[in-house]
Parts: structure tokens; sequence; C-alpha cells
């Protein structure tokens, strides 16, 4: 759904306070009775979404409140007690009693409203994108409470490593968590063992760089992919090195390999002892494998519709809505 149709769901129905009484016992259930219990960062969020929102309401009305001096979390509390005959607040209610909680006053529909309008300016600014999206799974889905199963690779160059946390955190903050090398590999554990998982992977998002199609171990990580005569219905490029779109940005990948391959086999050359080579024959396969196979994999990639960078987190979970993942 876009944000306006969330919203339009979301103050519709019961689920904006169902989704609060959710955070609301999480947080309870951390800070009041001491248990273990996650405080997920959209919740964290949802907190400072209506924070701001109230902050913003009372410029409208002139009521002094200062989020240095307090925070609508009291209030929340408050109203975690407060319930219809169904056992849940009405959205209209809802608001209605949290402007009362934190202002003292009587409110007036013209009230919820514009606290309505407020709240819907404030949760659609980029700050409050993964907020959003999870909101948008909470009322498709209300049950979706805990992490999801679905195994997802993500396979990237450490040189591209800011734009990997930004996918990994927005995933991780709707309960989507993806094998990643830095979370999934014990210290002393098998690097090469790791990325042979690629291919037993529901999904594998690849950040496709320069520094990423020039490196041995991404390329490992793709012949393992490739493997599975299927793989192209189970990646989500994210394309940086917009030349693979070129016949001539392919041809440069291909050559730079067979180049690395005919460098390494004139070194090797100069090895005086046949045992110590061994090694070296292995790796020399393995570049060759990789200037037979970039090619076609390149031309797979540069074929798909790839979406854009900035709304790449929001594309993929929207293929996996797609595909009943979510």
């Amino acid at each position: 759904m876009a944000p306006y149709e969330i919203l339009l769901s979301l103050f519709s129905s019961t689920a904006f306070t169902s989704i609060v009484n959710l955070m609301v016992r999480t947080i309870i259930d951390q800070t009041i009775t001491k248990k273990n219990s996650n405080v997920q960062k959209w919740q964290e969020e949802l907190i400072r979404c209506i924070d701001d929102t109230q902050c913003e309401f009372a410029k409208c009305y002139n009521y002094e409140y200062s989020k240095e001096n307090g925070s609508v979390l009291g209030p929340l509390l408050q109203l975690y007690g407060s319930t219809d005959r169904n056992n849940v607040l009405l959205s209209d209610v809802f608001i209605s009693e949290l402007i009362h909680y934190t202002f003292k006053v009587s409110t007036k529909n013209e009230m919820i409203t514009i606290w309505k309008n407020i709240f819907t300016k404030t949760i659609s600014k980029n700050e409050y994108k993964v907020l959003l999206a999870k909101i948008n799974l909470l009322i498709e889905k209300p049950n979706l409470l805990k992490n999801i199963k679905t195994n997802i690779f993500l396979s990237y160059c450490w040189k591209d490593k800011e734009l990997a946390n930004n996918i990994d955190s927005f995933f991780e903050n709707i309960g989507i968590s993806l094998k990643r090398d830095v979370k999934s590999i014990d210290q002393w554990d098998s690097i090469r063992l790791f990325m042979d998982t690629i291919v037993k992977s529901d999904y594998v998002i690849l950040i496709i760089s320069e520094s990423y199609l020039k490196s041995i171990n991404c390329m490992y990580e793709i012949t393992q992919l490739i493997k599975d005569p299927h793989y192209r219905n189970r990646i989500f490029p994210v394309v940086l090195d917009k030349s693979i779109y070129t016949l001539n940005g392919r041809i440069n990948y291909i050559t730079y390999w067979e180049k690395e391959y005919d460098e390494i086999k004139e070194k090797s050359k100069k090895i005086r002892n046949i045992e110590n080579t061994s090694d070296i024959s292995k790796e020399l396969l393995f570049i060759r494998n990789i200037s037979s196979s970039i090619s076609e994999f390149l031309s797979i990639i540069s074929d798909m519709n790839n979406p854009d960078i900035d709304n790449i987190n929001e594309a993929i979970l929207s293929k996996l809505k797609m595909d009943k993942i979510i």
C-alpha cells in the first residue's frame, strides 16, 4: 500500500490503537516487569512520532509542551488500561484521550482531525520510512509478531558496507533478519563455507558495484549462486555500477578477469617446485570459471528491471509480499 492508503487503513479501523497497545505491552514488559523482551526500533520510533505530533499539535493550540521536559510514554501507559466494550480503543477515542491526558483539556472533533493531519504529515517524513513499512505489515498481518524465518542472503563488497548496513537495518527493524557475513560467521569459522550457503538461501540481495565485480570473494559467491539454474527468480540486484547495462561495460569485466588469469598464470610459472602449485592451480581454475560465467550473469542482471537504489528496501519488501513470503 502507498503511505496515504496505509494511513487511511490506520485511522479507519482499530489498527492504530492495537499497534500502540502492542508497543506499550512490550515496553511495560521490559521496563516494569524487568523481563528481557526486545523493544524494537519501530516501537521506539512510534513513540517519537506520536511525541512529534503532540509537539506540533501544541503549537496549533498554543499549549505548552516540550519534548525535553516530558514524553507521551506516560499518557500512553495511562491509556493502556482504558478499553471499550470490545477491549480495544477506537482510534478517535485514543487520540482524544491522548490529548486530554497530555494537555489536561477537553477534546473536540476538530482537535482530533487536526491531530490526525499532523500525525499523517509526521509519519510520512523520510525518517519514518521503517516505521511506516512495519505498520503496513501489521495492518495486513496483525499476528506478525515474530521474526520471519525466510532465509535472505546479503551479498556485498565491504567497500559498500554503508549501503549494506542500511538495507540490513531496514529489514531487521521490521522483523526480517538477513544472513550476512558480519552476523553469521563466528570467529575462526570458515568464510568459504559461509559463502557456500548462498545457493541454499531463499532469496539473495546482491549489491553490484565495481568493487563487487572485481572481488574474488564476491565472485566466488556468484559462482555458487548460479549453480541453481533458477537463481534469477530469487535475486534482488542493487545495481550501483550502471556500466553493466552496456555491452562495453560488461566486456570490461570479462577482460578484467581474463587479465587476472593471465597474470597469475605467468607468475605461477616462476615457482620451481610443482608441489607448491596445487592451491594456485585451483585458484586459476576458479578465476577461469569467473571469466567464463560473468558474461551470462551480467547479461541476466542487465536485462532485469532493477528498481532505483533510493527505493530498494521498499521494492524488496513489495516483492516478498507479492510472493506471499510475508
